[in-house]
Formats: structure tokens, C-alpha cells, sequence
């Protein structure tokens, strides 16, 4: 009887640990590279650089976060999308553009080579 009772246990504790998330399982809210509709993903700016330099994200917002010693900007080219983030602090932005590849540039370091580029899916 003990047995059967650890072995349910056991079974139960399994189980629990194999559980997905809220959206059905796939990749977690914020994961880059793995859109879903309604996720947070999340862009990085360090000096000079977005991390990751080519995003995919789904329409939605998307945390900016400055990791750098500087102000950045996030503009994407050509969609009304300009956003400066002071160092060490992370800003929101609603991402509701066409489907597509885009320009993702800072306004202050592009001349230093701070740019990449960004898919929206729809």
C-alpha cells in the first residue's frame, strides 16, 4: 500500500513538472526568435549594438531594454516607431506594423554601426 501511494506521488509530482504554460506549450511569452500572438518579446541595447541584431516578434509589444552606458533609440525605419531609453532602464513599446522585414536603427549611434533589422509576423 505505501508503495502504491509513493508511486502515485511520484506519477503526480511527473506530471506536474511536464505541465506547459498557459499558451498550449511551445516557447515562453518574450522568447525572440519564436513568435506567438500577444507576447511580450524583448530587444536589447548595449553600446553600439541590438542583441538579438535580427529579431522576430510577433505584433505586439516588445521590451526595450538599455544595457548600455548611453541614452539609445529604437526607430523603425519608415513606420512612426522612435524611441529613446535612457541607460539601465526598459520601456514598452507596441509593435503594430504589416507583416515584413524592417530597419531597426538607434537615431544617436547608427553612424557608429547600431542597427539590424526586424521581422514582424502576422
Amino acid at each position: 500500500m505505501r508503495a502504491r501511494v509513493i508511486g502515485i506521488l511520484l506519477a503526480g509530482a511527473l506530471l506536474a513538472a511536464c505541465g506547459g504554460n498557459d499558451a498550449g506549450g511551445g516557447a515562453a511569452a518574450g522568447d525572440v526568435g519564436e513568435p506567438s500572438s500577444g507576447t511580450t518579446s524583448t530587444i536589447t541595447m548595449r553600446d553600439n549594438e541590438f542583441v538579438p541584431s535580427a529579431a522576430t516578434i510577433a505584433v505586439g509589444d516588445v521590451d526595450l531594454v538599455n544595457e548600455g552606458q548611453s541614452p539609445h533609440n529604437f526607430t523603425i525605419e519608415g513606420q512612426g516607431i522612435d524611441v529613446d531609453v535612457d541607460p539601465g532602464t526598459t520601456t514598452t513599446q507596441p509593435i503594430d506594423v504589416a507583416a515584413g522585414t524592417y530597419t531597426i536603427f538607434c537615431a544617436f549611434h547608427r553612424s557608429d554601426g547600431m542597427q539590424g533589422s526586424l521581422t514582424v509576423s502576422g
